[in-house]
């Protein structure tokens, strides 16, 4: 995800599912790291229908345009008014009409360049491409000795 924000440069990243802000934390580096190259029209909104117990996010000066809400994230995205070049990851309920609900309301809002990221594999991102004529990629994580078999991550792209 680090890599794909430095790459696409994309106005807004959304993430559902932030959990401790682990993730949350690299993206926002890479948005910062975006932003000492000279773009300065980015920004990084979080949405997780609970409350973190534990934080891992250093809520920096260097990097202001951040944005957490504790929300469902479709109810969120049903409110959100921003349209832009989003980079979308979907990590909140990995539950297939779940995730193609929030598609559907993230495209909305989506202009050239943007991109759609599952971080699992429950079919729905493949479907909503194939639907929406986009091209799609997949990653597949390959752990060696520990007992998490890996993620794979689609990602959904030519929005």
């Amino acid at each position: 995800w680090y890599l794909l924000v430095r790459a696409i440069k994309p106005q807004i990243v959304i993430e559902s599912g932030v959990a401790n802000n682990l993730g949350s934390a690299l993206l926002i580096y890479a948005l910062y790291k975006n932003q000492c190259e000279g773009d300065n029209s980015n920004q990084y909104i979080g949405v997780d229908i609970l409350k973190p117990s534990k934080t891992y996010f250093n809520f920096s000066k260097k990097f202001s345009r951040y944005k957490f809400f504790q929300r469902d994230s479709l109810e969120f995205l049903q409110g959100l008014s921003e349209k832009g070049k989003i980079m979308y990851i979907s990590d909140a309920k990995h539950e297939y009409h779940f995730e193609l609900n929030e598609y559907k309301l993230i495209k909305k809002k989506m202009l050239d360049g943007s991109v759609i990221i599952s971080d699992n594999n429950s079919g729905s991102i493949s479907d909503f491409s194939k639907k929406h004529n986009k091209n799609l990629l997949y990653f597949k994580e390959a752990p060696k000795n520990t007992w998490y078999h890996g993620a794979t991550t689609g990602v959904s792209f030519f929005y």
